[in-house]
């Protein structure tokens, strides 16, 4: 208002809270998180004139989705309790060192890194899990049951670890961490297990996590 302003748009800002962000134009408010936001318009004109504050609630995101990467599409679980959203498929993605297993297709249960080159087989916007990201999913999933438990057990793609044959097919899993000293976890397809030091000349799979 004014009918015949000049200048009628506004800029549009989240005032308090973390768990969105907002397009300064458009108003459209992409959560990242869980939790309030306060969000607020100004007009654009130099007059200072300000909307009221509107609170919107944003819910943490949880359940499975799916996520393009450049050389499949992977299966994501998003946990409760802010746990992280966890690829549930070892990846294919960045510089492997080795693809094949003993007597398994190329990459049937992903694609097998160095520590060194781990990272690179994450997808857009995740990371390495931490050894404290680790140790919080493993306290949740070995109470857990169904399929939030299977994901990571019996039931999910253990591929063991590579090293010049392979070692526990289907019935061991082994994912890097970002830790240099505790490398990896892994799971003896009952429960997830805590870090461990590399083993010379092994290679393992790799699942990567971002917040929710």
């Amino acid at each position: 208002l004014p009918a015949g302003a000049t200048n009628k748009t506004v800029s549009w800002t989240i005032v308090e809270g973390g768990a969105a962000s907002i397009n300064p134009t458009t108003g459209v408010v992409t959560g990242i998180g869980g939790g309030l936001v306060k969000v607020q318009a100004s007009a654009t004109d130099g007059s200072g004139v300000q909307s009221n504050i509107y609170l919107i609630t944003v819910s943490q995101t949880t359940g499975l989705i799916r996520v393009p990467g450049s050389q499949d599409t992977y299966n994501v679980y998003c946990y409760p309790n802010h746990l992280g959203c966890w690829m549930i498929d070892n990846s294919k993605e960045g510089t492997y060192a080795a693809t094949p297993y003993q007597n398994q297709t190329a990459g049937a249960r992903g694609y097998y890194y160095t520590w060194a080159n781990a990272s690179s087989a994450c997808l857009a916007g995740y990371h390495l899990p931490t050894e404290a990201e680790w140790n919080a999913l493993k306290t949740y999933v070995n109470s857990a049951s169904g399929v939030e438990k299977t994901y990571w057990t019996s039931g999910s793609a253990l591929a063991g670890f590579y090293n010049r044959g392979g070692n526990s097919w289907g019935g061991y899993g082994y994912w890097w961490s970002s830790s240099a000293t505790n490398q990896y976890f892994l799971t003896n397809g009952s429960s997830l297990h805590g870090s461990y030091s590399n083993g010379s000349g092994d290679y393992y799979t790799v699942r990567c996590v971002k917040s929710n």
